[in-house]
């Protein structure tokens, strides 16, 4: 190619970048833009060794740190069933980086292996029958005001958060985006696609402030709930609105997790974490009790298209499982066949009101051996499946 025809064809692909449109956040689910707060699952081996790193910026050149108009992260960390056990501020100016080791400026220093708080996050994710790590769940949310304790949540969307679990001298580490929620502002919204209030009896409701007309003037954030990605798909197909009622549709959508579990080696590891807005909910056809979520059936598949069927449970806010509790042995990898795959199909029942329930999943697998040098770990959300509604 002459630099003449080059020079034309870079030409061409910068006025295509030029008229590509700024990237759209997508309501109903966490997506890749500036956010309000944060949704963070945590994992810290109890010798120290793994920690969780968590790395939130600034975009939009706002903070400060003097006046009323001062600008704070909120985080908390959560227990598995969303129990608070230690929360605090970090402060920021524009265009700063807020970083922070769950483990080793946290749970260590600040409470200790024998806090009954930290106790009771022990976990076996190796499957040897012995804690090894802890498990838990940071909850963080932009804040404004001249005192941290007494500073007041924000309306802007302009933080952007990562996290890693990272054990450097054992050669693992893995890192992906937080689960960033936006604040929904504006008078176009669904009540479906914000968070809904929770009655004791474990039911959803959703406030329609301009009674039928579906332009809600109340703000608030946004939800994840396979209700409010439902309802953002049908309004972005022009397919009219969901009909609004305050505890939601009489059948609301189906959701599927699907992820890839792989197995490097015999001694390969893979877990599955899913975090939940509720670890318990009403019924959807009777005034019952809140209960948990027990029985999730789980079609299991290998690469070569065989499945088997398996139940999990989740009946905590942050839930976590290990592949390989799951498969039948002869799914798993040997010396002699190694790196062996597949994928789940994990079909969460609509019978709790599950549709109103925000949930997010992550997949860790990774390659363990006294070796550091043969280890390797990823980190990657798991891709979710929602079912339809009728527009009007």
């Amino acid at each position: 190619m002459s630099m003449k025809k080059f020079f034309i064809a870079l030409s061409v692909l910068a006025a295509l970048f030029m008229m590509v449109a700024p990237s759209q956040a997508n309501d109903g689910l966490p997506d890749l833009v500036p956010a309000n707060s944060f949704i963070i699952p945590v994992v810290v081996a109890m010798d120290g060794s793994l920690d969780t790193i968590v790395a939130l910026h600034e975009v939009a050149g706002l903070g400060s740190q003097t006046g009323v108009h001062a600008y704070w992260i909120h985080w908390i960390l959560r227990d598995w069933n969303s129990g608070e056990i230690i929360n605090d501020h970090i402060g920021y100016t524009p265009y700063h980086v807020v970083t922070m080791a769950v483990g080793a400026s946290i749970i260590f220093p600040r409470l200790g292996a024998d806090d009954p708080d930290v106790l009771a996050l022990r976990a076996d994710l190796d499957g040897d029958g012995t804690f090894d790590h802890y498990v838990a769940y940071l909850e963080l949310q932009d804040t404004t005001g001249s005192i941290a304790k007494d500073s007041v949540a924000t309306t802007v969307n302009h933080l952007v958060g990562n996290f890693y679990w990272a054990d450097v001298s054992g050669g693992i580490a893995a890192g992906s985006p937080a689960a960033g929620r936006e604040y929904l502002t504006g008078q176009n919204y669904h009540p479906y696609q914000k968070v809904p209030s929770w009655s004791a009896a474990g039911l959803p409701t959703y406030t329609d402030t301009d009674l039928g007309t579906l332009r809600t003037s109340a703000a608030g954030p946004e939800a994840w709930s396979a209700l409010a990605y439902a309802t953002s798909r049908l309004r972005e197909e022009s397919l009219g609105d969901p009909a609004w009622t305050s505890n939601g549709p009489s059948s609301g959508p189906s959701t599927r997790f699907i992820p890839r579990w792989w197995l490097y080696t015999d001694t390969g590891l893979n877990t599955m974490f899913i975090w939940k807005s509720r670890n318990t909910t009403a019924a959807s056809t009777s005034s019952e009790s809140p209960g948990g979520w027990t029985g999730i059936p789980v079609e299991a598949w290998d690469n070569d298209e065989n499945s088997v069927s398996r139940d999990i449970d989740l009946p905590y806010e942050i839930n976590f499982f290990r592949v390989r509790k799951i498969l039948p042995t002869d799914y798993e990898p040997t010396t002699l066949i190694p790196n062996k795959g597949g994928w789940l199909d994990i079909q969460i029942p609509a019978s709790r009101y599950s549709w109103a329930v925000d949930m997010v999943g992550w997949s860790w697998p990774r390659a363990q051996s006294a070796n550091a040098q043969l280890n390797w770990s990823s980190l990657l959300e798991i891709h979710k499946d929602i079912g339809t509604l009728a527009g009007s």
